[in-house]
């Protein structure tokens, strides 16, 4: 059984996460930082801060992906509960005793994430040509948070389809509900 801690409750759903979070956090803060460092040679400091900033937007990019998830499960009638971070990823809770639903009803709450992505994807680009010339931390953030947007929660949610049981990505919910 996982622990869970109680976040609290925002925009009608509850929020929580696995205790695991915070050394998963602290993980990808030594990635980005090493990451700043290596491709736009900070200094360390300035590139501890880009990790910490990196590592605090990519969890924000997560949220906006299951904001997506939340207004299209809005939409379709069938709400989501929640939003549950486990390690550096955070996933949509929906109603345990949810009735048996359409497969269209799971494929347009699992679009509504990487749709979401989409958008910030385009923005984060957008950004990301601005920001070119001017090099370091803004560099940096710009093009991770364009890459992280469109290689994980865009595309990466859709494939490779996975579907555990506990957890399916976005790719894993269409295939199993394709057709059904």
């Amino acid at each position: 059984m996982r622990r869970k801690i109680r976040l609290g409750k925002f925009a009608g759903w509850e929020w929580s996460a696995d205790w695991n979070v915070v050394p998963s956090g602290v993980i990808l803060i030594m990635i980005f930082s090493l990451l700043a460092a290596a491709t736009v040679t900070l200094p360390t400091a300035t590139a501890i801060v880009a990790g910490v900033l990196a590592t605090l937007l990519h969890y924000t990019y997560d949220v906006l992906h299951n904001v997506g998830h939340g207004i299209a499960a809005r939409r379709s009638g069938y709400p989501m509960r929640g939003i549950l971070f486990f390690t550096i990823l955070a996933g949509s809770v929906y109603p345990r005793d949810e009735p048996q639903l359409p497969g269209k009803i799971h494929i347009q709450r699992a679009l509504g994430g990487p749709s979401m992505s989409l958008i910030i994807t385009i923005i984060m680009g957008v950004l990301a040509v601005l920001a070119w010339e001017s090099g370091g931390v803004a560099r940096f953030i710009t093009v991770l948070g364009f890459l992280s947007n469109l290689l994980i929660f865009t595309i990466g949610a859709l494939i490779p389809p996975l579907n555990l049981g506990w957890f399916s990505n976005d790719g894993g919910t269409i295939l199993t509900w394709w057709g059904k």
